[in-house]
This record gives C-alpha cells, structure tokens and sequence, in this order.
C-alpha cells in the first residue's frame, strides 16, 4: 500500500525520540471535538493526582501538549508535533481539533497511552460538564 500522508511526522518523532519504538496517530472524538473547544486536561498534580490515573501518568507523561492545528500531512505539521515531543517530558501531543499523537516502547504500549488519553479527556469532561450543571 500507499504510506500514510503524516509519514513525515512519524519519521521526525522517531528521529528525535531514540527510545519511542512505536507512533499511533488517532483522531479520538471526543479529543478532536474538546480540543477544539479549547478543553484540555491540566498537568497532573502529582500529590492529588485530580484526575489523572497513576497509569496515564506513567504512560502520557505528566502533561498533555498541545499545538495548534497545522494542515495534515505538511512537513509544518511533521516540525510542531515533533519539537513537542522531543523534550521526552510527555508522550502525547494533541493537535487542536485533529487528533492526537502517542509515542510508546511498543505497538501495545502506544495503544495503552492512547486508550489513557480518550479516558483522561473523558473523566475531564465530566468533571468540567458536573461542575457547571452544579451552579
């Protein structure tokens, strides 16, 4: 088959991160939709966690990253999600209203992390949407 138009972003995260072995790009709903919105989930406070589990924390790094959309498959595109990532403080960048960006050791552990950040964002929204019903 043909290779994925973001090829060029795998390839700079790879280059960038020596010990990710596995990228997974997704355009997760309710990440997509929130993101948009301007909705994302703080850092973890690591002394009460908030809502982030000890298991997102272990496989996202303490902080979402975020980056402003950039058009899919551009080499601006490959540069932003690369640079925000290559620090090695967090494995995932959200692209506002396009999707999100997982790195991990492997295939399962990448699905892991991406599996952690829709539930982060879920468990966020809920607390966000209680808290306004609740006035």
């Amino acid at each position: 088959g043909k290779p994925s138009s973001e090829w060029r972003m795998h390839v700079m995260i790879y280059r960038k991160r020596q010990d990710v072995g596995a990228v997974l790009h997704c355009h997760p709903p309710i990440v997509t939709g929130l993101s948009n919105a301007g909705i994302i989930p703080p850092p973890a406070d690591l002394e009460g966690v908030g809502a982030w589990t000890e298991e997102s924390i272990v496989l996202l790094g303490n902080e979402v990253k975020v980056i402003e959309r950039k058009p899919y498959g551009t080499l601006e595109l490959a540069i932003s999600v690369s640079d925000a990532l290559a620090d090695g403080k967090s494995n995932v960048v959200v692209i506002k209203g396009h999707g999100a960006v997982v790195v991990g050791d492997d295939p399962w552990k990448a699905l892991s992390a991406m599996e952690s950040l829709v539930e982060l964002y879920t468990i966020n929204f809920i607390m966000w949407l209680s808290e306004r019903l609740s006035r």
